[in-house]
């Protein structure tokens, strides 16, 4: 950590000899109504329509069927069209947890994993040593007030004596929503990247990055983003 601002569907023809011919079983026929069912947006109604329109077209471009089949292929375009049907919190995909996977350890002696951490939370990279990093511990301690609905978290692989220091010196400590904490150099590499110092990261209450800061910058701008 360096101080300062440096820094779609397949086909449903397969080849024999001859060339191309159709290959409607229900499940090549299954595959190629997903594939265009899963592309279309809008409302449930108009997806409906749109799984039943593709199937009449298929039906009608090929009305030469086996009729031995034919109860199979309907049977399977019905459930196709039914999961198509599904409403799209049935079908939404779980949230994305942005906060990294980097366990601290605080001045208490308790540690944490940063992606486990609930809330609102403001996590800021420093080194104790940096004149940066201690202008933006002067300027977070004037403003705490504005930070009273998250919890912020000074992280540093500076040793634990260097951390109480920092935390004592710039009046940082004793406040329930602030918390200094180590963490090996490699852990903040492995989830950061080579960053300068101080770097701010503040995440949502959904474990969203909402916005970033690399190098210091005046509190009243992070202020926008909490």
């Amino acid at each position: 950590m360096k101080c300062g601002n440096n820094r779609i569907g397949r086909s449903l023809y397969q080849r024999n000899g001859n060339g191309l011919y159709p290959f409607w079983t229900p499940s090549a026929m299954a595959n190629a109504m997903v594939a265009g069912c899963s592309k279309q947006k809008g409302n449930i109604k108009t997806l409906w329509i749109d799984c039943s329109l593709w199937l009449l077209r298929i039906l009608a471009s090929h009305y030469i069927i086996d009729m031995k089949k034919f109860p199979s292929i309907v049977i399977a375009a019905i459930l196709i069209m039914m999961g198509c049907s599904k409403s799209p919190s049935e079908q939404s995909a779980p949230g994305v947890n942005d906060q990294p996977d980097l366990i601290i350890t605080l001045t208490d002696n308790t540690t944490h994993n940063i992606k486990d951490l609930t809330g609102k939370n403001v996590v800021i990279l420093f080194q104790p040593d940096c004149d940066h990093c201690q202008r933006e511990a002067t300027d977070f301690q004037k403003n705490l007030s504005a930070f009273e609905a998250c919890a912020i978290y000074f992280i540093t692989a500076a040793p634990m004596d260097e951390i109480i220091e920092f935390s004592t010196k710039y009046n940082l400590n004793g406040h329930s929503n602030v918390h200094f904490g180590f963490t090996p150099a490699p852990n903040i590499l492995k989830n950061y990247g080579a960053i300068s110092a101080p770097s701010i990261y503040i995440y949502s209450d959904e474990h969203k990055l909402v916005k970033q800061f690399n190098g210091e910058i005046a509190v009243k701008e992070v202020m926008k983003y909490i």
